[in-house]
């Protein structure tokens, strides 16, 4: 009788493919719910205002984001990949029908989150654009399309891991 050998190859990456769902999973909830808090009425953040509170100005003063295409204003248009949305029919709902590297006909959540929370209409990408102080101060968004949480996907389409968009920040000298 033939001994058959384990299988450990395919047991650690069915477990790891579990873990990156869990991950995954874990990951979308904190997200929803920090978008749900951040798009409430103040009623809900806060149990009383008092005219102190009101005089100290706005309680978010800057929208800084990491993410995938869901959120990436444009940081692919600067980098060399396959992965870009400053084409057709990307942007024809947007401000002159141009596509501007977010991977949406329109506005990306990000920029419904800074218009909701009064710091700008459009939060801008980090890289490939001239950025003014205020731009920094008030927000950038480090996201870059096809980043996900898989290691392998920026590997197949060559763009930046979800690290890497945090080590993007880390670098940048404010």
């Amino acid at each position: 009788a033939a001994t058959s050998k384990p299988r450990t190859h395919h047991n650690r990456s069915m477990h790891t493919s579990m873990a990156m769902r869990r991950t995954c999973r874990t990951a979308l909830v904190a997200a929803v719910v920090v978008v749900a808090l951040a798009m409430a009425p103040p009623a809900v953040c806060e149990s009383k205002t008092t005219q102190q509170q009101e005089k100290k100005g706005p309680l978010v003063t800057a929208v800084i984001v990491f993410g995938d295409s869901i959120m990436d204003p444009g940081n692919n248009n600067g980098l060399h990949t396959a992965v870009k949305a400053n084409h057709a029919p990307y942007g024809k709902d947007f401000a002159n029908h141009e596509p501007t590297g977010r991977f949406s006909n329109g506005l990306i959540p990000t920029d419904f989150m800074a218009q909701g929370l009064n710091v700008k209409q459009l939060l801008p990408p980090y890289l490939g654009v001239e950025h003014t102080p205020e731009d920094l101060l008030t927000g950038v968004s480090f996201a870059s399309g096809a980043t996900g949480f898989d290691p392998l996907t920026p590997v197949i389409v060559v763009i930046y891991f979800l690290s890497a968009n945090l080590c993007v920040c880390s670098r940048s000298s404010w």
